[in-house]
C-alpha cells in the first residue's frame, strides 16, 4: 500500500527555557519570566486563530434543532440552517478571515455518522481528493484525509463503530480503512473489480455498492480489541448500476436503487435484497410512466423507520413501499438530496429548483411541515442533512 497524507490542522509552539538547576532564578525574575512568556503565548493563539476557519456561534434555545446544507458551486459553501425558526443561521461556515469563499473544493456528499458515532461530520469532495472531517458540534475542522498522492475520489463514508470508518472511491475497486480514535488511515482493502459507488452497515456486515458489476459485495468485518479483519463473504447480483444503499429499521432487508442506463437505456430500478439469505428477492423500475424511465434518474435514497423509501427524481420526489413497491409521488419539484432524522422522524430534502428550498416532511403522514426559502443563496443547493 502506498501511503497516504493525513494533515491535521494543528499548529505546535515550541518555546525555550535555559535556567542553571544550581542556581535558581529571584522571585521577581520568574515573575517577569512568566508574564513575558504570557504575552508571547497569548500573540501564537491569535495568530492560530487567524489561520482556522471561523465558526461563529450559533445561539440555540431550547427546542432549536440544525440543518447542514451544501451550495452546488465549484467552491461550495457549507450553510447552517436552524430550526423552527425557517432561516438561515450561518450562511457560510468556512468563510476564512481573507473572505475567501467555501471549504477549498467541490463538495458532493455529507455523512453524517448516527448513534454512538455522531461525533464526526465527514464532507466527501471527489474532485479535490479529499475528505475533510469536521466537529459535529462546532463544524471546524478536526483533520483532512487526502488521497491526492493516489489522486483517488472518494465517493462515500461509513462508520461502523466509534474507532473504525470505511472509503469508497469511485474510481478505485477498493476500500480504505479509517482509524477514528488515532485519526490516521489503517490499510486498504480490495472488494472487486470496479469502484465502489455506495456503503451501508449492517451489523457486522459492510454491504459495497459495485456500479460497473452490478453487485453487492458483502463484507464482515471481525473486531478484538484493538484489532480488525474482514472477509467477503457474498456477492449478490442486483439490477443495472447499484447507486445507493439504504436499510430497513430492524435490519433485515437492504434497500438497492440502481440508476439503469446503458446502451439498452434500462429503467431505474429499486431492489430489494434478505440481509440474511444473501439474495434479491423483489425488485421495481421507479416509474409510472415508460416515457420518463429513459430520462429521469434517481438522486438520493432515505429509508424511514416505517420501512418507506424516499427517492428524489428529476420530477417529483418518490416514496416507495419497501414492502409492496408501490410508488407514489410525495412532492412535486427537481430534488437532488434526501435524508431522514430518525430523533425527529421527519425526511429533510433539497428541491433545487430555480427558487432553491429546504422541505421537511412528516414521516408519519407525509404531511409538508415545513418549507425553508434559499432564495438569498445564489447557488443551488445540492444537498442538506438533518441533525
Amino acid at each position: 500500500m502506498s501511503a497516504m497524507t493525513v494533515k491535521p490542522e494543528s499548529l505546535q509552539f515550541f518555546t525555550s527555557l535555559k535556567l542553571s538547576p544550581c542556581s535558581p532564578l529571584p522571585f521577581h525574575q520568574i515573575t517577569f519570566t512568566m508574564k513575558i512568556l504570557c504575552l508571547v503565548l497569548c500573540v501564537a493563539l491569535c495568530a492560530l486563530d487567524a489561520c482556522v476557519p471561523t465558526v461563529p456561534a450559533v445561539p440555540l434555545t431550547e427546542g432549536d434543532w440544525q440543518l447542514l446544507a451544501v451550495t452546488d458551486e465549484p467552491v461550495s459553501r457549507l450553510l447552517l440552517l436552524s430550526q423552527p425558526r425557517n432561516g438561515i443561521a450561518n450562511p457560510n461556515l468556512f468563510l476564512n478571515v481573507d473572505s475567501l469563499r467555501g471549504i477549498g473544493g467541490k463538495v458532493r456528499k455529507i455523512a453524517l455518522p448516527t448513534g454512538a458515532f455522531r461525533e464526526y461530520v465527514f464532507v466527501v469532495m471527489p474532485e479535490e481528493f479529499k475528505i475533510e472531517v469536521l466537529s459535529a458540534t462546532t463544524y471546524r475542522r478536526i483533520t483532512t484525509i487526502s488521497f491526492a498522492n493516489e489522486r483517488r475520489e472518494p465517493s462515500d463514508i461509513v462508520a461502523v463503530n466509534a474507532t473504525t470508518a470505511y472509503i469508497a472511491f469511485r474510481n478505485a475497486p477498493m476500500l480504505t480503512v479509517f482509524d477514528l480514535f488515532n485519526i490516521r488511515i489503517a490499510r486498504d482493502i480490495r472488494v472487486g473489480n470496479s469502484p465502489v459507488s455506495a456503503l451501508d452497515v449492517i451489523g457486522n456486515q459492510l454491504f459495497c455498492a459495485l456500479q460497473d458489476e452490478n453487485t453487492v459485495a458483502v463484507v464482515a468485518t471481525n473486531y478484538t480489541g484493538s484489532n480488525a479483519t474482514e472477509a467477503i463473504v457474498a456477492r449478490i447480483p442486483v439490477p443495472r448500476a447499484p447507486q445507493f444503499l439504504g436499510h430497513t429499521a430492524n435490519g433485515s432487508e437492504l434497500i438497492v436503487v440502481c440508476a439503469g442506463g446503458g446502451p439498452q437505456r434500462l429503467a431505474s430500478r429499486i431492489a430489494i435484497v434478505d440481509v440474511a439469505e444473501r439474495r434479491l428477492v423483489r425488485e421495481a423500475t421507479l416509474f409510472t410512466d415508460a416515457a420518463d424511465s429513459s430520462s429521469d434518474r434517481p438522486y438520493g435514497l432515505a429509508i424511514t423507520d416505517r420501512a418507506f423509501a424516499y427517492i428524489p427524481m428529476n420530477k417529483d420526489l418518490a416514496r416507495v413501499d419497501v414492502r409492496s413497491l408501490a410508488r407514489a409521488s410525495i412532492l412535486p419539484g427537481t430534488f437532488r438530496n434526501v435524508s431522514f432524522s430518525p430523533e425527529r422522524l421527519e425526511i429533510v430534502v433539497a428541491d433545487s429548483s430555480t427558487v432553491p428550498t429546504c422541505a421537511i416532511i412528516a414521516s408519519k403522514n407525509d404531511s409538508l411541515t415545513a418549507t425553508i426559502s434559499l432564495d438569498n443563496v445564489r447557488a443551488q443547493i445540492r444537498q442538506i442533512n438533518s441533525r
